[in-house]
């Protein structure tokens, strides 16, 4: 979705590695004609899991108690380029709409006025995220991963975490392809955010491990993103030896 960027680095690529989803007319129109493409099968946030493992000692260091419930929660890219053209409008109202969740909410705010709504919206229940964490692992210990930009989302629902897109724009290629393997939502208003919250922390036990299990299938199936970068920089490593 972030047409600048592709506009910019594709014509100057001798070869272009994207997801198989990727839109092939996207790739004429961002100037890929010429480069060579390689394509592989699932997304590129299946290498962020490779080798992961959860470490609950990581919820200790943000301030969640063993046992609590808490969402994850982050916002569109509204000040990047390509959704310059949006407004922020629905950002208070997403908020506001989470309060009646009665969990915690850990922040990972875009602006300072974002995490001041956050902490006027929820006082004592929202812990602002200002360093760099083991996010994988608070997705994974989470109830809910709520976002507007894109890896988060996607990492999560890797996870088999159940996961809620509410990016403005239209949504990716590669965020379409979970949602059609049941693995992401996408939310296009605050209310549509609030029916799936509701819905995704009713969930069951034994449905929540229906969603992992249905996410670890998934991946079986996915490509290593990493060792297609590997063979492809080793192939011209080679040409130019």
């Amino acid at each position: 979705h972030n047409e600048p960027q592709c506009r910019l680095t594709f014509p100057l690529s001798s070869s272009l590695i994207v997801p198989e989803v990727f839109p092939g007319d996207k790739l004429n129109l961002y100037g890929g004609a010429l480069a060579r493409t390689v394509k592989f099968k699932g997304v590129c946030e299946v290498a962020h899991l490779k080798g992961f493992k959860p470490n609950i000692k990581v919820l200790k260091e943000v301030g969640v108690k063993k046992g609590e419930r808490f969402i994850v929660f982050r916002s569109p890219p509204y000040t990047s380029s390509y959704l310059l053209s949006y407004k922020s409008d629905n950002l208070a109202g997403i908020l506001s709409m989470l309060k009646k969740a009665r969990v915690k909410v850990l922040l990972f705010p875009r602006s300072s006025l974002e995490e001041k709504i956050a902490r006027r919206v929820f006082k004592d229940r929202v812990v602002v995220i200002g360093k760099a964490v083991d996010t994988l692992t608070l997705y994974f210990f989470s109830s809910l991963v709520i976002s507007g930009g894109g890896t988060m989302c996607r990492e999560a629902a890797l996870l088999g975490v159940p996961s809620i897109s509410f990016f403005p724009g239209e949504p990716p290629a590669v965020n379409r392809l979970l949602e059609k393997k049941g693995l992401l939502v996408h939310a296009k208003s605050p209310i549509e955010v609030k029916e799936w919250v509701s819905f995704f922390l009713s969930l069951s036990r034994g449905e929540l491990a229906e969603r992992r299990a249905k996410a670890s299938e998934f991946i079986s199936k996915c490509e290593d993103p990493s060792s297609v970068v590997v063979k492809e920089v080793c192939k011209y490593a080679e040409k130019y030896e």
